[in-house]
């Protein structure tokens, strides 16, 4: 029990170091003064800075992949799902997430800021620790994406899937601003159904380019 509990300090004494003071900016010396822990500690349990990093992601966004994998598994087999059922199993933990972070508990705050921290830090390893979070997951809808729109190939698929995260990234953050321009915010569900009414037309759209055209020299987002 002691040492599940010293485990779980230094993750959440890193959480909130991290989203306070950026990750960057934050010392291991810190985290283990504010945890009541030792600078070994956090190599016993995470072998680095790095290892800790990680796992501070893991802990939040592996609940947010679970739930966004099980709702895609109820859209029905691979090739037979609907493009509004994939995009909603995908769209709906995230704005629920967003819901709590914004409205919710502090620690649920703290995970939005820390993402928020990630996005606007430098260095690649804060970047990709982001993406390994969401690897699998992200391949797992992509596919689903591009059985669900077979007028695009795999490059238009992943370039949209970027899109349309960064849309809905920008729609949960943008929660307070219907409450400065409506007085009332809105409900979780009415922010999920116009996101998903918004970016299943833009899915579908025509292609951008010809299937057969390439552009050898650019990768995917």
């Amino acid at each position: 029990m002691e040492t599940t509990a010293t485990r779980e300090a230094l993750l959440d004494a890193a959480e909130e170091l991290f989203a306070e003071q950026g990750i960057e900016g934050t010392s291991l010396r810190a985290v283990t003064s504010k945890a009541g822990a030792n600078v070994a500690a956090v190599h016993y349990y995470f072998g680095s800075k790095e290892g800790l990093i990680r796992e501070v992601f893991a802990r939040r966004l592996a609940p947010l992949a679970d739930q966004r994998l099980a709702r895609l598994a109820a859209c029905g087999e691979p090739g037979e799902q609907a493009l509004e059922c994939i995009l909603r199993a995908f769209v709906e933990p995230f704005v629920e997430l967003g819901w709590r972070m914004d409205l919710g508990t502090s620690a649920t705050h703290r995970s939005g800021r820390l993402i928020a921290q990630v996005l606007l830090e430098p260095g690649d390893f804060l970047r990709n620790a982001l993406a390994d979070a969401f690897r699998e997951t992200f391949v797992r809808f992509a596919d689903a994406f591009e059985r669900a729109l077979p007028h695009l190939d795999h490059s238009e698929v992943i370039a949209r899937l970027n899109f349309a995260i960064g849309t809905m990234i920008h729609g949960v953050a943008g929660i307070r601003l219907y409450q400065e321009e409506h007085e009332a915010l809105p409900r979780s569900k009415e922010l999920v159904d116009r996101l998903v009414t918004f970016l299943v037309a833009a899915l579908e759209a025509p292609a951008t380019l010809p299937r057969t055209a390439s552009a050898p020299d650019e990768e995917p987002a």
